[in-house]
């Protein structure tokens, strides 16, 4: 984790130009902290190039749901984003219309 998280931190800190080879991105049963799902929010937040992020069994609670949300509302490159086998209530069903709404 703490690994992720490093990289995370270190792509942010690149030019924004840096990253632009990245279109896809799946993360599969890692489960993601508190600070892990803020640097993956700042990343989708700044990323131009990302079309693609699964988020596969990554411990996602509202909190770092509402973090996905706020970011993917600056996002203009990411086309897919799957959040399957993510055990989410239906409590989180507003947040997750506000992602589908961007």
């Amino acid at each position: 984790m703490a690994g992720l998280s490093k990289n995370m931190q270190a792509a942010l800190n690149r030019p924004p130009d840096a990253s632009a080879k990245l279109r896809s991105l799946h993360v599969l049963d890692i489960k993601l902290n508190n600070q892990s799902w803020t640097l993956l929010a700042d990343g989708v937040k700044h990323t131009r190039a990302l079309e693609t992020l699964k988020l596969n069994m990554v411990n996602v609670d509202r909190a770092n749901l509402q973090k996905l949300a706020d970011a993917m509302k600056a996002n203009a490159s990411i086309s897919v984003l799957d959040l399957s086998f993510n055990d989410m209530s239906d409590a989180n069903g507003d947040v997750l219309a506000k992602i589908i709404s961007n």
